[in-house]
């Protein structure tokens, strides 16, 4: 994904590398949710009413952390600065909006194995983000996210200029293994001592697991166990994984 001053532009990962890709604009998510944000999130001593009218933060997208929680990671916005570029929303504040975290953890779970299993990629330092749908006349029906605070929304994957092709085998998987715990925290993480961040990575493997093997079906046995592979590297640990 390329920026401007003004704009995101998808690029098609498939040809980054021989050739220009067709690019599409990802749409920034609405001044309601923008003031939702601002209103929760900002600090009392903040400008809300400035931040909001900030040309800077009318591109708003969202990064889901669903492998983090805020009140383990400290304040984002250090000082009295507030920015809704790119803006991190931790799990529990997902929760808190009543987001279907659940969902998004099934929609990244499926993105992540098409990158493994389809597209040959590593993934790595690729971007998720939540923002403005599709018109829906363009897409699929079971896309966009819709009875949410956030109204109608979707997830796109930005950023795949750090990519490079896997193997179809233990190396690709390893590698695989290490982007994920090298990325920003999109994903869930195993090995939580929370409760619900436990049930929601086995929600996130489940489903992995699913989707990869139907896309892996019409593959040799050594390439379809190739997903259960990186999972078991994964609950490893990112130590561990780094040095496979």
């Amino acid at each position: 994904m390329h920026e401007t001053s003004e704009y995101l532009f998808a690029v098609d990962f498939l040809t980054k590398k021989t050739r220009p890709g067709p690019c599409e604009k990802v749409q920034p998510l609405s001044e309601d949710v923008r003031k939702l944000l601002v209103s929760k999130f900002a600090r009392g001593e903040s400008d809300q009413d400035a931040i909001i009218n900030d040309k800077k933060n009318e591109h708003c997208l969202i990064r889901p952390y669903l492998g983090r929680r805020k009140k383990d990671w400290g304040d984002t916005n250090r000082s009295t600065f507030f920015s809704l570029r790119n803006f991190p929303l931790h799990l529990d504040r997902m929760i808190e909006l009543g987001l279907n975290v659940h969902s998004y953890a099934k929609v990244i779970a499926e993105s992540l194995a098409f990158l493994h299993w389809v597209a040959r990629i590593d993934a790595n330092d690729v971007e998720f983000v939540l923002a403005r749908s599709r018109p829906t006349s363009h897409s699929h029906p079971n896309s966009p996210f819709g009875a949410t605070v956030f109204g109608p929304h979707s997830i796109w994957i930005i950023d795949f200029d750090c990519c490079d092709p896997i193997t179809m085998d233990e190396t690709g998987a390893a590698t695989a293994a290490e982007c994920f715990w090298r990325n920003d925290p999109y994903y869930p993480r195993p090995g939580s001592p929370d409760g619900f961040d436990t049930e929601l990575w086995s929600a996130f493997k489940d489903h992995y697991l699913k989707v990869s093997e139907e896309m892996l079906k019409k593959e040799e046995e050594s390439a379809r166990g190739l997903p259960s592979l990186l999972i078991s590297i994964i609950e490893q640990g990112p130590k561990l994984a780094k040095g496979k």
